[in-house]
């Protein structure tokens, strides 16, 4: 008897807090726009990492990944906050045993530096924001 009033009262408690946080989880914003390679589409599928910076109060701190299109049209829906992106596009894949393999097709500054792309979305956005941007081949 004491088993089953404890797997009942943590199963109310684990509804309760799934349904506090509603049906549809944080508010997201989407978020498109198309990333070329030297003007071009991308050579192979370039993959987005979207790195939240400063995730707005209440919202999840957690990288979501898209695949760009083949020319390099993409779309994501992002909860609020201020986030980095990262680019994968590897000419060469890292073996497992080795990763030092891999070989990618942008520069790292583009990849994992400085220069990457940032984007914002404000808690109150309403519609799609629309980023678009070139990443130079060098």
């Amino acid at each position: 008897m004491k088993t089953r009033l404890t797997a009942a009262t943590l199963g109310l408690a684990l509804l309760a807090m799934l349904t506090a946080c509603g049906p549809s989880g944080p508010p997201v914003i989407p978020v498109q726009g198309k990333v070329t390679f030297g003007g071009v589409p991308w050579p192979k599928p370039a993959t987005l990492d979207f790195t939240p910076t400063k995730p707005a109060p209440g919202m999840p701190g957690k990288t979501i990944t898209t695949v760009a299109a083949a020319d390099g049209s993409y779309l994501v829906q992002l909860p609020p906050g201020e986030y980095v992106i990262s680019i994968t596009c590897n000419e060469i894949e890292p073996s497992p045993d080795n990763p030092s393999t891999r070989k990618s097709y942008l520069p790292d500054r583009f990849a994992i530096g400085e220069n990457r792309q940032k984007v914002t979305v404000p808690v109150d956005t309403k519609g799609t924001i629309d980023l678009t941007w070139d990443v130079p081949k060098e």
